[in-house]
């Protein structure tokens, strides 16, 4: 890795809760957005995202004529109750 290479920091737990709470309330959020109001990085974001769509709990469709992407809660997602969200993230 040279110096002049961007560090990501692992992200953490409450930070991926925050979220799968934020999508789940709106059930579909703008990827810029998500960045704005978590005041995360773009390739945090991104990186929690992958781990959520394997995961099979929010899908992302880029929006076509922008630099953006739609994420949307899927049905596992929304079959949990938000006080339970946390079991998602610990097990």
């Amino acid at each position: 890795m040279s110096a002049h290479d961007p560090v990501h920091r692992p992200v953490h737990a409450g930070e991926k809760l925050a979220i799968l709470e934020t999508v789940l309330r709106q059930n579909n959020v703008r990827l810029s957005t998500l960045t704005e109001r978590l005041s995360l990085d773009d390739a945090d974001v991104r990186s929690v995202l992958s781990e959520l769509r394997s995961d099979e709990l929010v899908s992302t469709c880029p929006l076509r004529g922008e630099d953006d992407s739609i994420v949307t809660s899927l049905p596992r997602l929304r079959g949990y109750e938000r006080t339970k969200l946390h079991r998602l993230i610990y097990t």
